[in-house]
């Protein structure tokens, strides 16, 4: 299956785009509805953990919907999307992996706020939206957060254009070129960093595997940690707070996490190098 380098711009802009716009549907329908002011009603279409989900799913959806039709129509869809079974150790090493590397990557984002500052407002959003408010909400937030966009982004991003391309342009270049497109699609500058070096990461394991499912678990992992660890839970600042000032992950949580994320990433590409042997003998 090869990709043209166009298709890494074109399918994650069209899903973003659509998501956007179904946003501002969704508001509008709120709006409507409940005879609220247009911008209160996205804004509470944007705090809706179910309404996300169902957004994401459908937005990112119909892209690799149509990255299958063009570019994989005469392959079945699974293994267009690379998702091709793993022993359980490596998906452990990916959930190890990706749950450590929250920390070094929620840094990166504290590193880029003393660039690009987030407004109170906008903390306060992401707070809300990972923070529930019974049951019910507590796995909606699982359902969008570590379920869904780490299956769709994955299934898109690592499934089928990190292969697509990398047979036609080389693994460097695919690697690269996903990790970017990943970023950008985040919008926000200090997201963008952080969201492009775990693009990169995510992305190495996945060619590294040979599947997407590696990718996926290290990805849910990720998404997973803010949810686990809520600040009324354990306050950690610089990770689960919400401040006007910028604040910095304590110095042994940031080196131990490193490390364990390190580690896994290594044990990973060690125990795939060892299976490989395994089946060559």
């Amino acid at each position: 299956m090869s990709i043209p380098a166009w298709a890494v711009l074109a399918l994650p802009a069209g899903a973003f785009v659509g998501i956007r716009a179904m946003v501002q549907v969704t508001g509008a329908l709120r709006s409507l509805i409940r005879g609220q002011g247009l911008a209160d009603a996205t804004r509470e279409a944007l705090l809706d953990p179910a309404n996300l989900a169902v957004i994401q799913l459908a937005g990112f959806g119909v892209a690799i919907v149509a990255g299958l039709y063009a570019f994989a129509a005469d392959r079945r869809p699974l293994a267009a999307l690379t998702v091709v079974p793993v022993p359980l150790p490596i998906i452990t090493l990916a959930l190890v992996g990706g749950a450590a590397l929250q920390f070094p990557l929620a840094e990166v984002g504290n590193l880029m706020a003393e660039i690009f500052p987030r407004s109170l407002e906008q903390q306060l959003t992401q707070h809300r939206l990972l923070t529930p408010t019974g049951p019910v909400s507590g796995l909606a937030i699982i359902a969008a957060v570590v379920v869904v966009a780490p299956l769709t982004e994955e299934l898109l991003f690592r499934g089928l254009l990190l292969p697509g391309l990398a047979e036609r342009y080389g693994a460097s270049f695919a690697l690269g070129a996903t990790a970017l497109t990943f970023g950008l699609i985040h919008v926000e500058p200090g997201a963008i960093v952080y969201a492009s070096i775990a693009g990169f990461i995510v992305g190495a394991v996945a060619l590294r595997t040979g599947s997407v499912l590696p990718a996926i678990a290290m990805h849910a992992a990720t998404n997973a940690m803010p949810v686990l660890v809520p600040e009324r839970l354990l306050r950690i600042r610089g990770f689960n707070t919400v401040s006007e000032e910028v604040y910095h992950l304590p110095l042994p949580l940031l080196l131990g996490s490193g490390l364990v994320a390190a580690a896994s990433i290594l044990a990973l590409a060690r125990y795939h190098d060892l299976m490989t042997d395994e089946d060559q003998t």
